[in-house]
């Protein structure tokens, strides 16, 4: 665009002096200077004009090979917008999303390494006996700016590596790996630990269904397990251990190709009924053998046997089943890292903390301050616990602390409801002016049970651009 306007602004100014030349055109000297110079505008124009359009389709060719990434992202973006129908703290903005996307291509970045740093490293011993003074005078003579030409050259050379077949598919992978895990990660630090296997599984099912491995008609039946509307009788040898619902849901999964391949599944359990019972009964049925005719299943449809039969173990082969297709580290969690968190965080990011009963944040943040020396002796740190008569003192804590670049903790913020607007709009209007070393933490308990978990507690623009924090207690001996 930018060369057409160019092109566009050079007729009109020949036009222009075309038609205010007097006299004969060919002893104007400054009209022929200036048809020379757009002519030779021109065809400078028309070159880089060629070039863009070369670059562009480059652009778009590489681009293609990218897609399955883009892809990637915005199925996990898409997820993310429907948590908020699990959970009403659940809710995240585009602009968080793009940061976490650009932290997990950052952390795969392909640069040509900088040699020229190690020549730099050898030529001092050259000028060893220069002390800081001469150093000064070279750049008085012109040696400083030969000293700065390499860095520029260096910083040309720190191209991006252009990849090919083999290499490129691996490359596009590995981005759509990490991206997954990066987006995983932020998502899972603020999700309930009941939770968490159910987003983890969720997002697993829609890779599946994206990559094709799996149906959405096997999706729907795997979380509905509707039972045939009219299901052969229930034999007898049955009875003992299958309720007749049982019967009709394995009889919805017969119209499933995996289950067509194995034979009539109904038939197998009437045949071999002792065989169906021995596994029904296993602790484990998830990891025991299944009877013969089952028996080659794959590990995603053995899923259906058990949500049918064996619900109460449904949760441990999920697990089993995501560490097997995204790997363990999507299942086991490290404990939160107050420190780690705050490096992913801006002065424009909040802080969520949920609260429970027997964990408290404060300590945590006040350690990390400690260590940034952020405390409340040297009076940048505040801690404010919200409550009536807090409003007005609230805010202007939080407009100081923002331009003098402190903390400022906000505690039980759920009690203020009325109030939450102003804070709302508080927290728009410092984006503009804060300090980048300011961080504001929010504290709030969850929706009670009587309220539900869809209440709307918190306005979702504060919601939506905190990182949000869910740390509860332990609840087993490996947590803890």
């Amino acid at each position: 665009n930018e060369f057409k306007v160019t092109l566009a602004a050079l007729e009109a100014l020949l036009l222009e002096k075309l038609a205010n030349a007097e006299g004969d055109i060919l002893d104007d000297t400054e009209l022929i200077l200036s048809l020379e110079e757009a002519k030779k505008t021109s065809d400078e124009v028309k070159e880089k004009v060629v070039y863009a359009q070369e670059t562009e389709a480059k652009i778009n060719e590489t681009s293609e090979f990218y897609r399955p990434t883009g892809s990637r992202g915005s199925l996990l973006f898409f997820l993310l917008c429907d948590l908020c129908k699990m959970h009403t703290f659940y809710k995240y903005s585009l602009d968080s999303f793009v940061m976490v996307v650009t932290r997990a291509v950052n952390s795969v970045s392909l640069r040509k390494p900088k040699e020229p740093k190690k020549e730099e490293e050898e030529h001092p011993p050259a000028g060893e006996g220069d002390g800081d003074g001469e150093g000064e005078e070279g750049d008085e003579d012109g040696e400083g700016a030969e000293t700065k030409e390499p860095e520029e050259e260096e910083e040309e050379e720190e191209d991006i590596i252009e990849l090919e077949g083999k290499e490129l598919r691996q490359r596009v992978q590995l981005l759509e790996n990490v991206l997954t895990f990066f987006v995983f990660n932020y998502t899972r630090r603020g999700l309930l630990d009941s939770d968490k296997l159910t987003v983890v599984s969720m997002m697993a099912m829609r890779i599946l269904v994206r990559s094709g491995r799996v149906t959405t008609d096997e999706q729907t039946i795997l979380i509905r397990a509707p039972p045939d509307p009219n299901p052969p009788p229930l034999p007898d040898l049955a009875k003992t251990w299958m309720t007749e619902t049982q019967w009709a849901q394995m009889k919805t999964l017969e119209s499933l190709p995996a289950f067509q391949k194995t034979g009539k599944l109904l038939e197998s359990l009437e045949q071999d009924s002792l065989g169906w019972k021995r596994w029904f009964t296993e602790e484990k049925a998830e990891s025991a053998d299944l009877p013969r005719s089952v028996r080659d299943l794959s590990p995603f449809h053995r899923l259906f046997l058990l949500r049918v039969l064996r619900p109460d173990r449904i949760g441990a082969a999920l697990t089993q089943f995501i560490t097997e297709n995204l790997g363990g580290e999507y299942i086991e969690q490290n404990p939160f890292d107050m420190e780690q968190s705050y490096q992913e965080s801006t002065a424009i990011t909040p802080f969520f903390f949920v609260l429970f009963p027997g964990v408290d944040p404060t300590p945590t943040i006040e350690a990390l301050g400690r260590k940034l020396g952020i405390t409340e002796a040297n009076g940048r740190l505040v801690n404010i616990s919200m409550g009536q008569g807090q409003e007005q003192v609230a805010l202007q804590a939080l407009n100081k602390e923002a331009k003098d670049g402190g903390w400022i903790m906000l505690q039980n913020i759920h009690l203020m409801q009325a109030w939450l607007k102003q804070l709302e709009r508080a927290l728009e209007v410092i984006e503009e002016f804060a300090h980048d070393e300011f961080r504001c933490f929010l504290t709030s308990e969850p929706p009670g049970a009587m309220q539900g978990r869809l209440w709307d507690l918190i306005p979702e623009p504060i919601l939506q651009r905190c990182i949000k924090v869910a740390d509860e207690a332990p609840s087993d001996l490996k947590s803890n």
